[in-house]
């Protein structure tokens, strides 16, 4: 697993003033993918979250989210654990990225 993917996304986008930037996570995953990021890089960071999810699974604390990776949000605060809430952040990644289907803009 590569989590420095997951650590420098959580770092950069979910950093101590994270709430100036953004209201919610929603709105923090929409800020990261405007930034240019392409929609294969998405993805891929997605399937990190979901399989590092699978891995802090029996967690029952969300302080490793700061020790490990430098993200001040707090899913026990909005009732979510940390597995569920990089499952949510993937979810989210997801849902916004074109479908293969679609004709491109």
């Amino acid at each position: 697993m590569n989590t420095d993917q997951i650590t420098n996304f959580l770092s950069g986008y979910f950093h101590e003033d994270w709430e100036v930037e953004a209201g919610t996570d929603a709105e923090v995953v929409a800020l990261f993918q405007s930034s240019g990021s392409s929609p294969s890089n998405i993805a891929a960071l997605a399937n990190e979250l979901e399989s590092a999810a699978t891995k802090r699974e029996n967690e029952t604390s969300d302080e490793w989210l700061l020790k490990d990776h430098g993200c001040y949000y707090q899913p026990s605060f909005d009732g979510l654990s940390g597995s569920d809430w990089f499952r949510r952040l993937a979810a989210l990644m997801r849902n916004s990225l074109p479908s293969l289907d679609s004709p491109p803009t």
